[in-house]
């Protein structure tokens, strides 16, 4: 049944692949693609260690730059994942709440989605799953493999470190204490080479916040946002209705629901339920006292949470009198969920593909709201043109005909000063929208 289950979380994976790639995956495509070493000591910019830029440096090597074939190692990443919560949950339950798991896993829209980006999130739920796996079997040698290799994947990882240690202290397991603490020792150690840049990265992010302060309200959720954002994305996917209203009732059928399952459970919630708890929780916990001081608790960082949520989510079925219906219900609730997100463009990636392909039938310049463009521009085009910022409007509005793409503008030109400007001063011919990117203004030198 598993090797069926693994096989449907493969096939999910594969749907829409091949979607254009928006602005966090073209930073990762140019930065893997780049020559090495740039990986190590050239990521200053963007706030994460650099082993999945390599192992995506190394993929590259194949000279295949199909976007679908880019994101195969977070495809087999995801599906990897399916199978060890598989594991964890049979280990520390039953077949049956195991099964459940890797299921509700295998069709989560949210690891899906995750699981076809061009970044390290899957890794990180991989890995943070792993470790727990090898911590749990007590295999310190794994543990520390992938301990090492999950720290120069995200920082997030070093939060599931948090839960295993609680887990020791709490029932004074000396048998465990000492192998954790040498491997927690071998693995921070091993950390050491790559402090200068993560420093180095530390005041690069504190020098975009202090001069784009808006750039936080991206990066982070007020935590009254955070907790409901958790439970509905994990529960019901990426997809965001417009309707707030309906957005709305989704959650509240999902509270109820689950609420329903928790309070009707006759049994006592075990020991090894607590554990998978405390897996969740504390690490939320510590993110969130974290974030008073780096802006970390954004719902897609936190993935690697996603596994024992739902292992919980599948206890709580299997002890249910009517865990059949429940799953039956919780299975429908993803479906649908995925249903909008395959069939519907509107919940897909920003068409840079689309935009650019089009652009690039002309020489025509390009302003954007910064001044040397944005990652997927660069990636996508094939020609040179001529490319503009607020500084420097003078250079593209000498031609004839130039565009406008007002990507991101809230942050870059929150006083849409560029567009007043071009609005003022030249002919606005057609206006487009693209999926994800906004709006692209074309404009007439008319005078």
């Amino acid at each position: 049944m598993i090797y069926i289950i693994l096989f449907i979380s493969l096939i999910f994976r594969l749907i829409n692949l091949n979607q254009s790639f928006w602005l966090d995956e073209a930073i990762s495509a140019l930065t893997a693609k780049a020559s090495f070493p740039y990986q190590w000591y050239g990521i200053a910019g963007d706030f994460q260690p650099p082993l999945y830029y390599l192992i995506l440096h190394l993929f590259m090597k194949l000279n295949i730059w199909n976007e679908w074939f880019l994101r195969i190692p977070s495809v087999l990443f995801g599906v990897f994942t399916v199978y060890i919560i598989y594991l964890i949950a049979n280990k520390l339950f039953n077949k049956k709440t195991a099964l459940i798991s890797s299921l509700l896993l295998a069709i989560s829209q949210f690891h899906i989605y995750y699981s076809q980006e061009l970044r390290m999130y899957s890794l990180l739920a991989l890995l943070t799953t792993l470790s727990m796996w090898f911590y749990i079997k007590k295999q310190w040698i794994r543990y520390i493999f992938a301990g090492i290799i999950g720290a120069y994947s995200s920082y997030m990882y070093f939060f599931i470190f948090f839960p295993q240690m609680l887990w020791i202290l709490l029932f004074r397991n000396r048998k465990n204490m000492y192998p954790w603490i040498m491997s927690m020792v071998i693995i921070l150690l091993s950390y050491l080479p790559w402090l200068p840049n993560l420093l180095k990265q530390l005041e690069t992010s504190r020098m975009i916040l202090s001069n784009l302060p808006q750039w936080r309200d991206l990066s982070t959720l007020p935590l009254w946002k955070l907790f409901p954002q958790i439970f509905i994305k994990f529960t019901f996917g990426r997809i965001s209705f417009d309707n707030k209203f309906l957005y709305g009732l989704i959650f509240l059928i999902l509270v109820l629901i689950f609420g329903y399952i928790l309070t009707s459970i006759k049994k006592d919630l075990d020991k090894k339920l607590f554990f998978v708890i405390n897996w969740f929780l504390i690490p939320l916990i510590i993110i969130c006292i974290v974030n008073l001081f780096v802006p970390i608790a954004n719902v897609w960082r936190l993935i690697f949470l996603l596994p024992p949520f739902l292992i919980i989510i599948s206890r709580l079925i299997d002890l249910h009198k009517y865990s059949f219906l429940f799953l039956i219900l919780v299975v429908l609730i993803s479906l649908t969920a995925n249903f909008f997100y395959f069939l519907n463009e509107k919940y897909q990636r920003e068409n840079w593909r689309g935009l650019v392909s089009e652009l690039d039938t002309n020489n025509d310049p390009v302003i954007f709201t910064v001044e040397n463009g944005f990652a997927p521009y660069t990636w996508y085009s094939k020609k040179k043109k001529v490319i503009c910022g607020p500084l420097t409007l003078d250079k593209c509005t000498k031609s004839n005909n130039f565009y406008y793409i007002s990507y991101l503008k809230d942050i870059f030109d929150k006083d849409n000063k560029v567009q007043q400007t071009l609005s003022s001063r030249y002919l606005l011919v057609d206006i487009k929208n693209y999926q994800g990117v906004g709006f692209v203004y074309h404009y007439e030198n008319s005078y």
